[in-house]
């Protein structure tokens, strides 16, 4: 998932190297568009043009008016629309996973160490029994976190040293 933010694509940059070494490995973008801020539309193009540098096939969900209905807050309904489109995405490759033999595969995430830490800190703040304080999990069913242990200003110092553009989201 490329959201065109400093993290997405450093992870996009790093796993994109790594399948031109690996060519029987596919890699695809997603992209969110919750139309919610002014710049949603720029961030949007930003991530299929990124996309078509790499020739990588870019999938946008765009938010409709239901998108984000349900019990819980704003931010856990985008969750639950963001996970269940990957979900669904995921379920339409697993055909060509299992033809390849391949049974790996997943969704990757670009949370990094600053996350992790802002999760477990927000948990103790909220007092957060210990077992909770965990954070996220690298891996969690079909998604993946590979850069966890990476602080945002590693992320930022190797975009620079790609001469790779973000944008701030």
């Amino acid at each position: 998932s490329v959201s065109g933010g400093s993290d997405s694509v450093a992870l996009l940059l790093l796993v994109a190297q790594v399948v031109r070494e690996m060519p029987h490995w596919t890699l695809e973008v997603v992209h969110f568009n919750h139309g919610l801020r002014e710049e949603s539309a720029a961030e949007e193009c930003f991530v299929c043009n990124l996309a078509a540098e790499h020739n990588l096939t870019c999938h946008v969900k765009r938010a409709t008016s239901d998108s984000f209905e349900g019990s819980g807050s704003f931010q856990e309904n985008a969750r639950d629309w963001r996970r269940s489109y990957c979900e669904a995405l995921f379920d339409d490759r697993a055909p060509l996973v299992r033809s390849s033999g391949d049974r790996s595969g997943a969704v990757l995430l670009g949370h990094h160490l600053d996350d992790q830490m802002e999760t477990q800190l927000l948990k103790l703040l909220r007092f957060s029994h210990l077992v909770q304080l965990r954070g996220m999990l690298v891996r969690d069913g079909i998604f993946a976190r590979p850069l966890l242990g990476v602080t945002k200003a590693n992320l930022v110092s190797f975009l620079e040293s790609e001469g790779q553009s973000w944008m701030e989201d």
